[in-house]
């Protein structure tokens, strides 16, 4: 998380939603001149999910954006585990990509085993 912010500076926001034991809290740190929200659990050192936000103007790893339409995330990252007319789910990459009209919108990145639990609601098929 340290390391993220030095990259990225002073977020925007900070916002804090509340777990049922504050072990559970999470804060969220909004980037919005860099497209990203990042996630992280109480007290813990590592970003537990990244949201991609629609003004993301960066590559994904497979070197395709938002904006693009479905059928180059599927060509780069192949067919996803589920998908409807508003996600397409990568479970086993913990990618979840946001989908309007067939294009790519936004996208949560989870860590392993990430706690996020409102978050945790892309998962779902």
């Amino acid at each position: 998380m340290e390391r993220a912010i030095k990259m990225l500076g002073n977020p925007k926001s900070i916002k804090v939603t509340r777990g049922s034991y504050p072990v559970l809290d999470n804060i969220s740190m909004e980037y919005p001149n860099h497209g990203v929200i990042i996630h992280v659990m109480n007290d813990e050192k590592r970003i537990e999910a990244l949201e991609v936000l629609p003004q993301f103007k960066g590559k994904f790893s497979g070197g395709f954006k938002l904006g693009q339409k479905t059928s180059v995330l599927i060509k780069k990252l192949g067919v996803p585990r589920s998908m409807d007319s508003s996600i397409a789910r990568y479970p086993a990459k913990d990618i979840y990509f946001i989908l309007k009209k067939n294009i790519l919108i936004s996208a949560y990145v989870f860590s392993s085993g990430s706690q996020i639990r409102h978050l945790h609601r892309y998962k779902k098929p």
